[in-house]
């Protein structure tokens, strides 16, 4: 049986190779956009969000709120 140090170094390899999934949101994510994010945040896939109200990218992990969180005064606007 793989010791915890390999199978972590094994996802860590699977989780770079893995292609980033890439969305366009343009207000909301829509329930199938929320489903994928969801789905890559467990699944530890990298994700490239695309916010057009804004005109900005968000990467998930990034420690940062998505920008359709944003709360008003946020460092995501001119609120």
């Amino acid at each position: 049986m793989a010791t915890i140090e390999q199978r972590l170094f094994a996802l860590e390899r699977e989780i770079n190779t893995a292609p980033f999934l890439v969305l366009c949101v343009t207000d909301r994510p829509t329930p199938e956009q929320a489903e994928q994010i969801a789905s890559t945040e467990r699944t530890g896939r990298r994700l490239i969000v695309f916010y057009m109200p804004s005109d900005t990218a968000w990467l998930a992990g990034s420690g940062k709120p998505a920008p359709w969180e944003k709360q008003e005064g946020s460092e995501y606007g001119n609120a």
